[in-house]
């Protein structure tokens, strides 16, 4: 059996044509879907690498975020044990503050000023110190007075005695309950995050253990660093240092202890007993517990301007340290070693600067030389302090720079 197809003309043709235009659209169609599907590809996986590294730095931060957090709240807390420390030991029946300030110049190599002020204070009764020496190589300045008086609801009445023992009228200082500050006021911060640039750190010193709080500041001028000291045992402030980095150092050394103070370290003495004397210590108990306001009326009972009311104090006595200048350092060395040792030929002394040992404490270094076959050879170095109170030797060769930390 035979088959036979019949062609129609031209129908066939069309047929492919379409068939092929249909198989073309689709190609192309695929080929464009592959090429959004890329682009959308592309597209998703920069979205979320966006994303991811947002999200990345979100959980980087927010951890970070948190450390500085704890720190601070770390640091805050001690702070404000040791500030409360401070307030209930101002707020006392019974208490004594001695603070030594220190100023060191790197660039003149010399002490730059010293002052002490010391702070009794028993049951209402105040005695106040202070001495001041500006312990430059050129000025010979020095001040000493100091304050005996009371205290009275918001104010404190004292009399004034100054380094030639002479005295003065009674003197008001309003606004004061206590006879010193918070040393920590100034370190309160706002919001605990505020300390995230604040270090802290602990070390031990003879025998005792301390924390170190610190922060570094980049002025225009220079780096600035800042150190807070506290016992850590009883945390009571031991000292404060602020540093210009190269340029000079002030140190504030505190020693702060309660329930010391007798009642013959707050009251005023005299040269004699007379009557005057014995009239102002009643008109210091009487305004001690006065309780009105017309305390005028009290004052003027003790009154300078009759001869017969003057009292005549006992000469102040200045403390038994006074920082001590530079070559007067120098000085005191060469007497150490040549009572000690005697002077040989060929010896050299030489001041090379001011060192602190691991204590905050000063010392003026001299390095002292001797000839051994006609070369200077090291002998020892000799560190005298800043009060000249200490003097200790070295016999290790060292390059001693102003401003070094030196194990004494």
């Amino acid at each position: 059996m035979q088959t036979y197809y019949v062609v129609l003309d031209g129908k066939q043709d069309k047929n492919e044509e379409n068939n092929e235009v249909v198989v073309n659209s689709l190609k192309k169609y695929k080929r464009k879907m592959f090429i959004l599907k890329i682009i959308v590809a592309i597209l998703s996986i920069f979205i979320i690498a966006i994303w991811g590294s947002f999200i990345v730095e979100r959980v980087k931060y927010n951890i970070q975020l948190n450390k500085d957090y704890e720190k601070g709240e770390y640091i805050s807390g001690i702070i404000d044990e040791a500030s409360n420390k401070i307030e209930e030991i101002i707020n006392s029946d019974n208490y004594s503050i001695v603070e030594e300030t220190i100023g060191v110049n790197y660039d003149l190599k010399c002490v730059s000023g010293y002052s002490k002020n010391e702070t009794s204070y028993k049951d209402g009764y105040i005695k106040e110190k202070y001495i001041s020496d500006s312990g430059s190589i050129k000025s010979d300045y020095n001040s000493a007075f100091t304050n005996y008086g009371v205290l009275a609801n918001d104010r404190m009445f004292f009399i004034q005695q100054d380094d030639s023992g002479s005295s003065a009228f009674i003197g008001t200082r309003w606004g004061t309950n206590g006879v010193t500050y918070n040393f920590l006021d100034g370190f309160h911060k706002e919001n605990v995050i505020e300390y995230k640039d604040y270090e802290i750190r602990e070390e031990e010193i003879d025998g005792k253990d301390y924390y170190i709080i610190s922060t570094r500041e980049n002025r225009e001028d220079s780096m600035y660093n800042t150190e807070i000291w506290l016992n850590k045992d009883n945390m009571i402030l031991f000292k404060i240092m602020d540093e210009k980095v190269g340029c000079s150092k002030t140190e504030q050394k505190f020693t702060i202890s309660i329930n010391t103070v007798r009642d013959e370290d707050t009251r005023i003495k005299f040269a004699q007993e007379n009557e005057s004397s014995k009239k102002l210590m009643e008109v210091f108990e009487e305004l001690k517990n006065f309780e009105g306001e017309n305390y005028y009326e009290i004052i003027d009972k003790w009154d300078f301007s009759e001869d017969s009311s003057k009292v005549i104090f006992d000469k102040y006595d200045k403390a038994d340290k006074k920082v001590i200048i530079q070559n007067e350092a120098v000085e005191k060395a060469i007497e150490f070693i040549e009572d000690k040792y005697g002077i040989r030929a060929g010896q050299g002394y030489r001041y090379k600067g001011i060192i602190f040992d691991q204590n905050g404490d000063a010392y003026y270094a001299c390095e002292v030389k001797k000839d051994i076959d006609s070369k200077n050879e090291f002998e020892q170095n000799v560190f005298v302090s800043i009060f000249g109170d200490t003097i200790k030797t070295n016999e290790t060769e060292m390059d001693i720079k102003t401003g070094d930390m030196v194990i004494l």
